[in-house]
């Protein structure tokens, strides 16, 4: 794919300056001895430079990462693991982003309090609204100082984040609680709209045909992020 956008962009004799830059997301986790995300990095640096991109990895490629871990642990890989990995500090040094991170209610709950029993009672949503908020405060705060330093400096390299989600993902378990429903910093709300889609085109029945719209309330970690956010 990325071959591919190579020769159209230089067939079409777009400018460096307005050609795109290339991500690939990778897990978190720790792979073949090395810190969490490094190898899956370099077997993407090896398929680039397999393939004659090596141009487009040192200067196109920004690498991206999933994670939950703490603010702790992410200040520390950030400013030591990454940057003393692999030739990732050649050049400009290759650039980072989180592509996901932030926590869900119940396990920040879990970290926070040491997998206290109430983290997963249906009636302690308080407790895992206020836990996501703890956590993803601490997350975010190391997220945005280490993307605001200098491009001189250790960590010139990392470009911050996106938060992960931006609602609660409901329909993963209906009428439970579960940590897949709990990453948002929306929730779905009680009242839902309704839409309508007029059919005779694009090969939908001449029928109208109405959905669900599902309207969202701000949780409490909604005002985290506004808050990291903010100049």
């Amino acid at each position: 794919m990325v071959k591919i956008v190579v020769e159209l962009e230089n067939s079409a004799g777009i400018a460096d300056a307005n050609k795109l830059v290339f991500t690939s997301p990778v897990s978190f986790a720790i792979r073949d001895g090395k810190p969490a995300a490094i190898e899956q990095i370099l077997q993407l640096q090896r398929s680039f430079i397999a393939a004659g991109l090596s141009d487009v990895w040192y200067t196109r490629f920004m690498a991206s990462a999933a994670t939950t871990n703490d603010g702790a642990f992410m200040e520390n890989y950030l400013t030591n693991t990454f940057p003393s990995s692999g030739d990732f500090s050649s050049g400009d040094g290759l650039a980072f982003f989180l592509s996901e991170y932030g926590a869900n209610g119940e396990d920040a709950c879990k970290n926070l309090h040491h997998n206290d029993i109430r983290c997963k009672e249906p009636g302690q949503q308080a407790l895992r609204d206020a836990s996501q908020v703890e956590y993803n405060t601490a997350e975010f705060k190391v997220g945005v100082d280490l993307a605001k330093s200098p491009s001189t400096s250790k960590t010139g390299y990392f470009y911050g984040f996106s938060v992960f989600q931006w609602q609660d993902a409901f329909w993963k378990c209906p009428g439970q609680i579960c940590t897949e429903s709990q990453f948002g910093i929306q929730k779905r709300a009680s009242h839902l709209a309704e839409g309508t889609i007029v059919g005779g085109k694009c090969g939908i029945p001449a029928n109208t045909f109405r959905y669900p719209v599902v309207n969202f309330v701000e949780k409490p970690a909604w005002q985290t992020t506004v808050d990291a956010f903010t100049p």
